[in-house]
């Protein structure tokens, strides 16, 4: 029987972490599990905006924000968008099933300069969905070849939106006020 090291299991598991949030935005929710949080900060310039923290759950996804609270300070961080998997979701849950993410914004609220999301290899596959939160009232969403773009008029309270040609095709999101 082979006896890892503290020092092996502990790189192992920074490498791990590292790799989780390194692959971009949100992938393979259907390995991470089936509600994910993901907190991300501003963007700077024509960069996205970073991915800084991500915590998965296949119970709930206030199971997942708790998670995610519990590694980071969120004291400014407000939702700004829910994902869907699916058309068929009843306010923030998905009534049909699929999964279903919740994006926060670290900076706070919606300006008008947003956040730019890009999805991860799993989520540009699977986005069909989404509402915005706090000031973000308008998503410009790109396909995955970044070459066509629409303005969706979106906020919570109301039944969020079908994204129409993007549906399973989603290569960035910029929610701004």
């Amino acid at each position: 029987m082979k006896v890892l090291s503290r020092t092996a299991i502990a790189l192992a598991g920074a490498a791990c972490f590292a790799a989780a949030l390194g692959t971009g935005v949100a992938h393979a929710a259907s390995q991470d599990g089936t509600y994910c949080a993901l907190l991300v900060g501003k963007a700077t310039g024509d960069a996205s905006s970073p991915l800084l923290g991500k915590v998965c759950s296949d119970v709930s996804l206030a199971q997942a924000e708790s998670g995610l609270r519990a590694t980071r300070s969120l004291r400014d961080s407000v939702t700004i968008m829910y994902w869907y998997e699916n058309v068929d979701y009843i306010d923030y849950a998905p009534s049909g099933g699929g999964a279903m993410a919740t994006i926060i914004g670290d900076d706070g609220p919606c300006d008008a300069a947003g956040y730019r999301v890009e999805p991860g290899s799993w989520w540009s596959k699977n986005l069909t969905s989404l509402a915005c939160n706090n000031s973000c009232y308008t998503a410009r969403v790109y396909n995955r070849a970044v070459n066509d773009a629409d303005d969706f008029s979106i906020y919570v309270g109301g039944r969020g939106h079908w994204l129409e040609r993007f549906n399973d095709n989603v290569g960035r999101i910029q929610v701004h006020s």
